[in-house]
């Protein structure tokens, strides 16, 4: 009898051991399922996170180009006449400030094409301001082609324009020669015109090596002088400036 006393004892014994063996198993996986549950939502908001900050990122990104763009687009609408699209006054000072600088500049043959339409204010007086416009925009259209050789296009003022480029007076006058050609060739009605009964300009060309801005100034003033002898000629032709070039008109 005391053999199964002993016997049971020793079974209780175990049986509790066991219980708390299974009881503490059981804390621990509960344990491990809370440890699991913080882990995946910690991973979930982490991710999440990542998410909106790459999303943000992106928006960002988005946004500083859109600004770049903008910003690109107003300084060139500052930099374009409105009526021509062609390049402003204040975009040939930006050209120029490039040959301020101190440093020596590799010595390059620049040229210089300054154009005039013939007898305009004589057609904007007897056709009226917008015919007038038309006429500038249209002149404005075939010097702003020129840039797709290299040229850079400018409304110089009113109705005169230039267009500049690393180029030999040769060059210069085969594109006025060009623009020329093709204005008349728009066979635009001008009554009032003592050089043609249709639309035309006059070109003055000058080629130079230029170093400076003083080079780039005497350049374009060369080129305004063979414009005006251009039109002391008899106006709707090119003209190369020279030396003791006869310019009165």
């Amino acid at each position: 009898f005391e053999f199964l006393q002993l016997k049971v004892c020793q079974m209780a014994m175990g049986i509790e051991v066991r219980l708390g063996d299974y009881q503490r198993a059981v804390e621990e996986h509960a344990r491990y399922v809370r440890l699991r549950k913080d882990l995946t939502e910690a991973q979930d908001y982490a991710y999440s996170e990542c998410l909106i900050a790459v999303y943000g990122l992106e928006q960002k990104q988005r946004l500083m180009e859109k600004l770049r763009t903008e910003n690109r687009r107003l300084e060139e609408d500052t930099q374009k006449d409105p009526l021509t699209r062609l390049y402003n006054r204040q975009y040939l000072e930006k050209v120029l400030t490039r040959y301020d600088s101190p440093e020596p500049r590799p010595a390059q043959e620049m040229a210089a094409i300054m154009m005039d339409v013939d007898f305009f204010k004589g057609y904007n007086d007897h056709y009226g301001h917008i015919q007038g416009d038309t006429i500038l925009s249209e002149a404005g259209r075939l010097i702003w082609e020129q840039r797709l050789g290299g040229w850079t296009p400018v409304r110089y003022g009113g109705e005169e324009f230039l267009l500049l480029r690393l180029a030999s007076a040769k060059e210069a006058l085969e594109v006025a020669e060009t623009v020329r050609r093709a204005l008349e060739a728009q066979r635009i009605p001008h009554h009032f015109s003592k050089a043609a009964a249709v639309v035309t300009l006059s070109a003055g060309v000058s080629a130079k090596v230029c170093c400076d801005r003083r080079d780039m100034e005497q350049l374009i003033n060369e080129a305004d002088q063979a414009l005006y002898a251009a039109k002391a000629r008899g106006r709707n032709q090119c003209v190369r400036y020279r030396p003791n070039l006869e310019v009165k008109a």
